[in-house]
């Protein structure tokens, strides 16, 4: 089973949705006999592709000027998003985020998966980072050192980050998103055909997985049956 999904690793949602969605994956692949191997694709996405590189100000002043809100207001709905990551067990200090454009992170990704296949560590690396850390994602040298502690060699990160390079990739995960009309994240799509937008529960997330499981014996049930009246009817002749 193929999970694509868009996501940012400046997206509180992004982080618990698929923090839940590969607990889900987990718990159903302890309880069922025949779980289906799961492959999984981030695809990249940023919910400001106008943030400066720079660390311009901390995130309850950035909330407020973008939704309006007052200081209580704004402190209220991030210890909410708080309250949401603890809850899927993660370390959340998101007061304390320092936010920068993320678009060098998701090259990073993408250079882990096209080029070391240990994408979804440094996902989890650079969420970490954001939320626990409050690190700055367009920052060079943090970057770097995520990568170096996972395996990658320093002097091909820094060259990378340098460069160019999976800008294209990354753009066209971006306008692939657009064209799918996908304007909010995370957004997920399983075996190309069944989307679902949103941070769903662990429990919300099982009982998708399991009616994709269903359907799929049910598909390999239909093929069994097809291909036995085929032979009975050579059978017959």
């Amino acid at each position: 089973m193929l999970i694509q999904y868009w996501a940012d690793f400046a997206c509180p949602y992004s982080y618990v949705a698929v923090t839940n969605l590969k607990n889900a994956v987990r718990e159903l692949q302890d309880e069922l006999e025949e779980a289906p191997e799961v492959e999984f694709e981030m695809k990249a996405f940023q919910l400001d592709p106008d943030m400066p590189k720079e660390y311009t100000a901390p995130l309850k002043e950035l909330f407020a000027k973008k939704y309006k809100m007052g200081t209580s207001t704004v402190e209220k709905r991030i210890e909410e998003f708080n309250e949401m990551g603890r809850e899927a067990g993660l370390e959340f200090n998101y007061m304390d985020a320092r936010d920068t454009n993320t678009f060098d992170a998701h090259r990073l990704h993408r250079m882990a998966r096209e080029e070391h296949g240990i994408e979804e560590r440094i996902a989890e690396r650079l969420y970490h980072a954001y939320f626990a850390e409050n690190l700055e994602l367009a920052d060079v040298e943090n970057l770097v050192r995520i990568a170096v502690e996972e395996g990658m060699e320093e002097d091909d990160v820094r060259e990378m980050l340098s460069s160019d390079k999976y800008t294209e990739e990354v753009s066209a995960d971006i306008q692939e998103a657009i064209r799918k009309g996908i304007f909010q994240i995370p957004f997920f799509i399983f075996d190309g055909k069944f989307a679902i937008p949103g941070a769903l529960s662990v429990e919300q997330m099982k009982t998708v997985l399991m009616q994709l499981v269903e359907q799929q014996e049910q598909l390999k049930q239909r093929a069994r049956e097809k291909e036995e009246a085929a032979e009975g009817g050579k059978d017959s002749k």
